[in-house]
């Protein structure tokens, strides 16, 4: 049952009175990386909040989802009382994105395990609400030791042409790096840049790509010694 919807008052929802009675519920998010999740904001979370706020349901298993955690994008409190969390960086949950379907609700989860977890744990997890689970992918991880030869030259290398004391830090992005035996992602976010990877208008500055060439060729020149 509609308990009232005050079209003006939720912020990125957009609801439209069709024909027959019928309403179209739009969520309007932010994009992010899969990664970063907590960058952006996920349209099907707000879209959750909206229907459990303003409609009654016969079951509750979409209210279950919601209070256990399954939107937390931070290792969600249904998987345990720990933060679950390596050297590597913290478990990032994304619902990427939903459907319902033959009676069925279906979400698309995408997830970046910390490198000493067991993935089929990880996955066992999320039958905490009695539910399917399906892999659909995965990649390998790709981790090297930041005390390695090949991380800690790069670093004093960035650290010498940028001026500052920064740390290497570990991603839950995939890239280039991991065709290589031995390889690690470097460059191209300076500090105190803004983190517009995979959002609208992505862009990078002109001196900081003149910046990272400098980087790039000392880099290349120390490691081929």
């Amino acid at each position: 049952g509609n308990q009232g919807i005050n079209l003006s008052e939720k912020e990125n929802i957009k609801v439209t009175k069709l024909d027959n009675d019928l309403i179209k519920i739009e969520s309007f998010g932010i994009a992010s990386h899969a990664a970063h999740p907590e960058l952006g904001k996920n349209a099907i979370k707000q879209l959750v909040e909206f229907l459990l706020d303003n409609f009654e349901f016969n079951e509750d298993i979409l209210k279950s989802y919601y209070d256990n955690g399954l939107f937390s994008i931070t290792s969600p409190e249904f998987m345990s009382d720990e933060t679950i969390e390596d050297e590597s960086g913290i478990l990032t949950s994304n619902v990427a994105s939903s459907e319902y379907k033959d009676g069925k609700i279906i979400f698309n989860i995408n997830l970046r395990i910390p490198v000493t977890y067991n993935l089929d744990e990880i996955l066992n997890k999320y039958r905490f609400f009695d539910n399917e689970v399906t892999l659909l992918s995965t990649q390998d991880p790709l981790y090297i030791e930041k005390d390695s030869y090949l991380v800690k030259t790069l670093v004093d290398i960035f650290n010498k042409k940028t001026n500052t004391d920064s740390k290497p830090i570990t991603i839950g992005g995939g890239t280039y790096a991991r065709a290589l035996k031995h390889g690690v992602a470097f460059g191209m976010e300076l500090p105190g840049d803004p983190s517009v990877v995979h959002q609208v208008d992505e862009y990078a500055y002109i001196d900081d790509l003149l910046i990272s060439v400098a980087i790039f060729a000392d880099a290349l020149k120390e490691l081929g010694k």
